[in-house]
């Protein structure tokens, strides 16, 4: 209980500032981008509104990450070596090979798309932004996969096995990392103010969306599928490369494909564009799940050393 106080005590305030600061700091920052061209110029008003709302969510991520760093520094709760990213179980070619099945998946749920008629390819198709996103997201979804799988998959399960089973963990874990996902500029419906006070709605807007089962909930149910794939991919082999390899072809594919494709109608019964918000991809990250979900012998293998443990 003392613990939980202090940590309260710092958190609050310091949350509280950061979302203050970002509010205030939003509004000019994202016209010093737009006027210096580190953003692309926006095709219309909706582009524009989503860089507003990119950068405000920069702004309150990076000071966010940076706190937590500082504060917990998850390093000490252990090391590389401690979630098979280097020495003895570290196996990049896992990580490799898991890309491929992954690519090779994604390719079989968009190609059923097509086969049913709700997908066909764009006219023309656009090539420019096609290649573009293709070399910009080999980096991003490597950088995104390491941090995301370090800290949910790694950090966040072995804080919680402190006190909870394995499977409560990975509910857990998975069900946090598919709720941070809510804050996307994208999902926002209203337009906001480019100014303080519109930062503030934008964030508002972000939270009632986290909560809104209709409108949140199928992409929610397909993340939270997707976290316990990767959960079990990590336990089962180890090593975070393998679900870094998952995770990074995943985001590689769905940031990329679109450019090419367009989906007709946008959402129904099995979704939308996005793939996992549906139960085509559903079904599919159960059934990889239950597969890679160690057993016997292989169950346990990814505990590692315990959280005191300095490697």
């Amino acid at each position: 209980m003392e613990e939980f106080r202090r940590a309260l005590i710092f958190w609050v305030p310091a949350v509280a500032l950061v979302v203050l600061g970002a509010a205030a700091l939003a509004a000019p920052a994202h016209e010093a981008l737009f006027d210096s061209g580190l953003l692309e110029k926006p095709a219309n008003e909706f582009e524009y509104d989503k860089g507003f709302l990119k950068v405000f969510r920069r702004l309150l991520l990076i000071p966010l990450v940076v706190l937590f760093l500082v504060r917990i520094k998850p390093w000490r709760d252990g090391g590389l070596r401690a979630f098979g990213l280097v020495g003895p179980t570290a196996r990049v070619g896992s990580g490799v090979l898991a890309a491929g099945i992954t690519l090779l998946v994604a390719a079989a749920v968009i190609a059923f798309q097509f086969a049913m008629g709700w997908m066909h390819w764009e006219d023309p198709p656009r090539w420019g932004t096609f290649g573009e996103r293709v070399l910009r997201m080999v980096p991003a979804g490597v950088l995104i996969a390491v941090l995301e799988e370090f800290f949910f998959r790694g950090w966040l399960i072995r804080r919680f096995r402190q006190d909870v089973s394995m499977p409560v963990a990975a509910t857990v874990s998975a069900l946090v990392y598919g709720l941070v996902h809510a804050f996307k500029p994208t999902v926002m419906t209203v337009d906001v103010s480019h100014d303080f006070t519109g930062a503030l709605e934008a964030l508002g807007g972000w939270l009632a969306f986290m909560v809104d089962v209709q409108a949140f909930g199928p992409a929610l149910v397909g993340l939270f599928l997707f976290g316990l794939l990767l959960t079990a991919a990590y336990q089962r082999t180890g090593t975070l490369w393998t679900g870094i390899g998952i995770h990074a072809a995943a985001v590689w594919v769905l940031f990329t494909y679109g450019a090419l494709t367009e989906r007709d109608p946008q959402r129904n019964w099995a979704g939308t564009k996005w793939l996992y918000d549906g139960p085509v991809l559903w079904a599919v990250l159960v059934g990889l799940a239950f597969v890679l979900w160690p057993r016997g012998a292989t169950a346990g293998r990814a505990q590692g050393p315990s959280l005191h443990d300095p490697t």
